[in-house]
C-alpha cells in the first residue's frame, strides 16, 4: 500500500499564529497599537491582493497597517520616504511590497534604506547576514520563517537531511539557506543557470521550490518520502493559481506536501504580523 502525503493547511497554521498574536497584545497596556507601514510603488495585480490580505490580517490581530502607495516615484524620493518613516517612533515595522514596478529603481538600495530595527520582512543586507549567523532570526524573512514553521509544525528534524532550494532570491532562497544551514542540513540552492535539476532533486529529503513554473517538479524527479514545500505561484489561461508542482501527482510519493496556493502564503502573512508585534514590544521597552 502506497503512502499518502500529509497536506499542510497553511490557513490553519496562520489561524493558530493569529490567536497567539491576539493573546500577546491582550496582555499589553499601551497608548497605541503596533504599527506596520507598507510601501507600495507602481502597480501589480497580485500585490494588490497580497496587501489587502496583509492589512485585513493585521487588523484582526489588533495591529495598525498603513499603506503608502505611489504610482510614480524616483529612487531618491522612495528612499527619502523610507528614511522619514525610520525616524517615526510610532512606526514599528516597515516593508516594501515587491516587486517594485517602476523603471530605474534599484530594489536592493531601497530595501537597504530600511532601518534594521524596523526591517519587519527581514530583507535588508543586515538581516540576511543575521540569517546565516543565526542572530535574531525570529524577526527575519517572513517567507523563509514560514517554511521553518512548517518544519516545526510537522516535527521534521533537518539534521543530516539533504535540502534543495530552487530559487535564489532575497525573499526566500538566501535567508532560508542560512536558517536551514544552522539546523545542520546539507543545502543545495539552485537557480535558472542550474543544469540537470534531477541530479539534485532525486537525492533530496526536502525540496522547496519558488520559481513560478507550473509542474516544474514531476514524480520522476523525487524520491519516496520527500518533504515538498511549494512557494511558486503562476496563473493559467483560466486565471487559476498553480504552484511549482501538482500535489495530486505527488501525493503517493511524498511524506508531506505544502501546496500552493494554501500553504506557505497564509503563514507568511501571519509571521509578518507576528514580526511587527515583536518589533513593537522591543520598541516600547526601549522608550
Amino acid at each position: 500500500m502506497k503512502m499518502q502525503a500529509k497536506i499542510i493547511n497553511g490557513k490553519e497554521i496562520a489561524e493558530k499564529i493569529k490567536k497567539e498574536n491576539i493573546e500577546i497584545l491582550s496582555k499589553i497596556k499601551y497608548h497605541r497599537k503596533p504599527k506596520l507601514l507598507i510601501f507600495y510603488f507602481g502597480y501589480n495585480v497580485s500585490s494588490e491582493l497580497y496587501i489587502k490580505y496583509k492589512t485585513n490580517f493585521a487588523n484582526q490581530c489588533g495591529v495598525d497597517a498603513e499603506v503608502v502607495h505611489m504610482l510614480n516615484a524616483t529612487e531618491s524620493e522612495i528612499i527619502n520616504l523610507i528614511k522619514n518613516a525610520n525616524s517615526n517612533n510610532e512606526v514599528d515595522g516597515i516593508m516594501v511590497q515587491l516587486p517594485i514596478n517602476l523603471q530605474g529603481i534599484n530594489t536592493n538600495n531601497v530595501i537597504d534604506s530600511i532601518d534594521i530595527n524596523k526591517d519587519v520582512d527581514g530583507l535588508t543586507s543586515h538581516s540576511l547576514g543575521n540569517a546565516w549567523f543565526y542572530k535574531n532570526c525570529d524577526v527575519g524573512s517572513c517567507t523563509a520563517l514560514a517554511c521553518m514553521e512548517i518544519f516545526k509544525e510537522t516535527n521534521f528534524d533537518l539534521d543530516y537531511k539533504n535540502v534543495v532550494i530552487i530559487g535564489n532570491t532575497i525573499v526566500l532562497g538566501k535567508p532560508l539557506a542560512g536558517m536551514i544551514n544552522n539546523k545542520h542540513a546539507t543545502i543545495s540552492v539552485l537557480n535558472s543557470h542550474t543544469k540537470n535539476l534531477n541530479f539534485y532533486t532525486k537525492n533530496a529529503d526536502v525540496i522547496i521550490s519558488a520559481t513560478g513554473k507550473k509542474r516544474l517538479i514531476k514524480p520522476d524527479m523525487v524520491k519516496e518520502g520527500v518533504l515538498l514545500i511549494d512557494v511558486g505561484t503562476n496563473k493559467d489561461e483560466n486565471n487559476k493559481t498553480h504552484g511549482d508542482f501538482d500535489k495530486d501527482e505527488l501525493i503517493n510519493i511524498a511524506s508531506i506536501i505544502s501546496p500552493s496556493p494554501g500553504g506557505v502564503g497564509p503563514i507568511t502573512v501571519a509571521i509578518l504580523i507576528r514580526n511587527t508585534i515583536k518589533l513593537f514590544l522591543k520598541n516600547i521597552k526601549e522608550e
